[in-house]
């Protein structure tokens, strides 16, 4: 891969890509930490016992599990 004459199309495309699902994972940490609470807070017992709305939890959930495909060896994504 390194040695390929596209080795500089490569490494963009990967740093692309990294940045990409680096993005979808940073916006659902943020907004987990700082959803409606008195403080901003990443502590786990906290954020367990904290409810959220139905609707920001399958935000989260879309976010996170579109930065993990991203950054895992998914057939579509990786050619």
């Amino acid at each position: 891969m390194w040695r390929d004459e596209k080795r500089l199309y490569s490494t963009t495309k990967f740093i692309l890509y990294t940045v990409r699902g680096f993005n979808f994972l940073l916006i659902g940490v943020l907004g987990l930490g700082l959803d409606d609470s008195n403080e901003p807070t990443l502590n786990f017992k906290t954020l367990v016992n904290q409810s959220f709305l139905v609707a920001l939890e399958i935000i989260f959930y879309i976010g996170y599990l579109i930065a993990f495909v991203v950054k895992s060896p998914i057939i579509p994504l990786h050619t």
